[in-house]
């Protein structure tokens, strides 16, 4: 099963507002190099001859509402919507992942019903899991980063920012919503605009196969949990989210090689400089856990938010799939016998 068998094209589906959520948060760097080019635009206006006035005021806007504004939320306030939604669900995606994996890899002659019935299950528990958040705070989330990622699809689309940046045409079809945001030409624009614009000194330059890789994510994870999501009884539909699912996996595992593990848990401005999909996928910290040697100290710990939040450095996975920064959390709330929620941030926290 190839990529290109499973990949579906985000102008035919509407997308679960859950999966939709996840894309927007995987895509979020997009906005940040749409907040840049408004920076260029007002440092270089003569560069930008050709833009409308439609375009400069959502130009102008980006400079002066984000963060000020709910609907123009900055860098901070997007992870945390975002997360508001996701958190506690990574368990449930990468039982998903997972399972697809093992169905696309293993699944041939006898053993096909049963893997099919591992992903359906899995697909169960993120249904289940998926309905617990469903509501008003992920209609907000959706309706914020909705309208933020949409004023930067505006941006990025624009035959006239490609031109006043001398590159090719866009690839625009006359396509909104996502299609902007998966457009591949975005790597060229990135690659133009100032990077220090972009991000902090600190921040690594985006090279153009993370930028694909990371575009792979936002589509195969929107589409595999939007799929899954949906109707429990098309087998068709089923089939189509494990291949969704299997190619997010490999896309995620793409995405992890690039990550220098051992500088991230040492070096604090190189653990920020990572994409947040980066971070949210980030294995553990190769120094190994904490271990508290007293059992009451093990107790009081998992009691203490606080103290959990500042311990959750490690990673959960689920057979060898990670799903997110907390092996820690597992350690503690298993020993003495308390749950504990995946944050898709990164972190976790026990549930006592």
């Amino acid at each position: 099963m190839t990529e290109q068998a499973g990949a579906v094209d985000a102008s035919e589906r509407v997308w679960h507002p859950i999966g939709a959520i996840y894309a927007r948060r995987n895509l979020d760097t997009l906005i940040d190099l749409a907040v840049a080019v408004a920076h260029n635009f007002d440092r270089q206006p003569t560069q930008y001859l050709s833009v409308d006035e439609q375009l400069a005021e959502t130009m102008s806007r980006f400079k002066h509402l984000l963060g000020r504004d709910p609907d123009w939320p900055d860098a901070p306030q997007r992870v945390a919507l975002s997360g508001s939604v996701l958190d506690g669900l990574a368990i449930a995606m990468a039982g998903l992942r997972k399972a697809a994996i093992v169905f696309v890899e293993r699944g041939a002659g006898s053993a096909e019903p049963r893997l099919r019935r591992a992903v359906q299950e899995a697909a169960q528990v993120l249904r289940v899991s998926g309905g617990r958040v469903e509501g008003a705070v992920t209609a907000m989330a959706e309706r914020r980063l909705g309208a933020i990622s949409g004023q930067a699809a505006a941006v990025l689309s624009s035959q006239a920012i490609y031109d006043a940046n001398g590159l090719p045409s866009a690839r625009a079809d006359g396509r909104t919503g996502f299609e902007p945001l998966l457009n591949p030409d975005l790597a060229l624009l990135y690659g133009t605009i100032n990077r220090p614009t972009i991000r902090p000194p600190a921040r690594r330059p985006l090279a153009e196969y993370k930028l694909s890789t990371i575009q792979r994510i936002a589509r195969h994870g929107a589409d595999a949990i939007s799929l899954a999501l949906g109707s429990e009884e098309d087998d068709g539909q089923l089939d189509a989210a494990v291949e969704s699912a299997y190619n997010w996996a490999r896309a995620l595992q793409d995405l992890e090689v690039g990550i220098d593990v051992a500088r991230a848990w040492l070096d604090q401005a190189y653990l920020f400089s990572l994409e947040v999909a980066e971070r949210d996928i980030l294995p553990p910290n190769p120094a190994g856990d904490i271990e508290l040697e007293s059992p009451e100290l093990n107790f009081r710990a998992v009691r203490d938010v606080t103290v959990m939040e500042a311990f959750a450095e490690g990673t959960s996975t689920v057979s060898g799939e990670i799903c997110c920064s907390s092996g820690i959390c597992s350690e503690y709330c298993e020993t003495t016998r308390i749950g504990f929620t995946c944050r898709s941030s990164g972190g976790c926290i026990c549930a006592a």
